[in-house]
């Protein structure tokens, strides 16, 4: 077992600066290691092995020093496993690659470089998906820039890694969203590079970064607006009314773009006389079926059996002129976000906020009001988890209420509801009149008789 790596200063007693080493006894030799960092021995904590913090680079030193170290213990390990004992050269080799002295080529940027090549060539990954990626590396070559390096590295992968980047990204007046989502791509990368046993550092894996969730600003358009937007006449303007056609295949789909796009009338079936959709969705693989609405079908036929062209960063452009035009989206909403790291709110009106997702959004909102299970629309949509599902759901308390007073276990008719209470109030009495009972049982039968006559299900599908 191989002692515990130490820090010293080189001269204790100067006045000047004088160079941070490290200094490890391995199999009773002294190895000894020059870090290129250099401080006044009254900056320095002799306990501690560490830069005070009133020195104007203590972070960015201690960060060094923090991955010297760690790389230093793992270098240790993974030379005795694979030579069965670690070298002073071996060892001061992958020093220089952890500290940044010589460039390895198995980097963490090189190893990101490598990844973005494999799915640029892989039919299983879109474009957009690729240059999502890229501008992670991009955004991370910033980052390093910023921090005085040319590039990061494994080792460098803990918890105060990515509260810098945080701080960072913030510093710049990203949104909370947009830093979270950085945060989970670089961890995507050190997923895959741990997979492929190019990375031997874990501390990633611990690295839970608090950023306070930006409340969700998406919107839903209810049906009386649905209704309106198909009826709305844009026939002098054909690039207006593709995109309102296609938004509307979404909106009474629940399909995701990547489906709604490519639907045709070969994906139109027939279960027991009822038309629907049968589609494999492109993202998760999943066959969904969904009823057929009759607005699909007539835009499907209206485009010759196939969804209008139109391409999404198109679609999110011209729906937003539609809604502007229609007048049918003019009242001004908050709009809430991170920016920063400070919550900014703005009023915007709600046809800013109009893109290809909120069809799919507006078709499990409008399905939740009807009375729709969960569970009948995650079929339709696709969801595998309630939790997921319920993101895509705008609805306030008070249109909650007002949906479950519409369930049929809510709807009394005035007979019903004087029904109703004269059989509480008879088995509340049962034995005081002396009842039976098979009276009982019959008054019972009488109200659900009544129940039924004077009351229909909200939820009835036509042929």
């Amino acid at each position: 077992m191989a002692a515990i790596p130490h820090y010293y200063l080189q001269d204790k007693n100067s006045t000047e600066t004088t160079s941070i080493i490290l200094r490890w006894f391995l199999n009773g030799t002294r190895f000894v290691y020059s870090t290129r960092q250099s401080v006044k021995p009254n900056l320095w904590s002799a306990n501690k092995e560490r830069v005070l913090p009133r020195h104007p680079d203590a972070k960015a030193i201690n960060s060094l020093l923090d991955t010297i170290d760690k790389a230093a213990k793992q270098a240790f390990a993974d030379l005795v496993k694979e030579k069965g004992a670690a070298s002073h050269s071996d060892l001061k080799h992958r020093l220089d690659i952890a500290s940044g002295k010589i460039k390895g080529t198995n980097t963490f940027f090189n190893f990101i470089d490598q990844f973005i090549r494999d799915r640029a060539t892989s039919p299983d990954f879109k474009k957009s998906t690729v240059e999502v990626y890229q501008q992670t590396k991009n955004k991370l070559q910033e980052f390093a820039s910023h921090s005085g390096k040319q590039e990061f590295d494994f080792p460098e992968m803990d918890y105060h890694f990515f509260l810098r980047l945080k701080d960072y990204l913030q510093s710049e007046g990203h949104t909370n969203s947009y830093t979270k989502k950085v945060i989970a791509r670089v961890k995507v990368f050190l997923n895959e590079a741990t997979r492929q046993k190019i990375n031997q550092f874990q501390d990633y894996k611990l690295a839970k970064v608090k950023i306070e969730d930006d409340e969700s600003n998406e919107i839903y358009i209810n049906k009386e607006e649905l209704e309106k937007l198909y009826h709305l006449d844009l026939s002098g303007n054909e690039r207006k009314e593709r995109a309102r056609d296609l938004f509307l295949i979404g909106a009474y789909t629940g399909l995701r773009f990547s489906d709604y796009s490519r639907l045709t009338t070969d994906h139109v079936k027939e279960i027991e006389g009822y038309p629907v959709i049968r589609i494999v969705a492109k993202k998760t693989k999943d066959e969904l079926v969904i009823p057929l609405h009759p607005y699909v079908k007539s835009i499907l036929a209206k485009y010759d059996g196939a969804a209008p062209k139109i391409t999404d960063v198109e679609l999110n452009r011209v729906i937003k002129q539609v809604g502007k035009e229609s007048g049918l989206f003019d009242e001004k909403i908050n709009f809430k976000r991170h920016e920063g790291g400070e919550l900014q709110v703005r009023q915007v009106p709600r046809w800013e906020m109009i893109k290809t997702h909120t069809g799919r959004r507006s078709f499990a909102t409008n399905a939740y009001l009807d009375g729709w299970s969960s569970i009948a629309i995650m079929k339709i949509t696709g969801h595998n988890t309630e939790t997921n599902f319920m993101k895509y759901i705008r609805v306030t308390k008070e249109q909650n209420a007002v949906a479950i007073s519409k369930h049929e276990a809510y709807k009394l008719s005035p007979e019903n509801a004087k029904v109703h209470e004269l059989t509480v109030l008879a088995k509340q009495n049962a034995e005081k009149w002396g009842l039976t009972a098979k009276e009982l049982e019959v008054l019972e039968g009488i109200r659900a008789k009544i129940n039924k006559a004077t009351t229909s299900s909200p939820l009835r599908i036509a042929k």
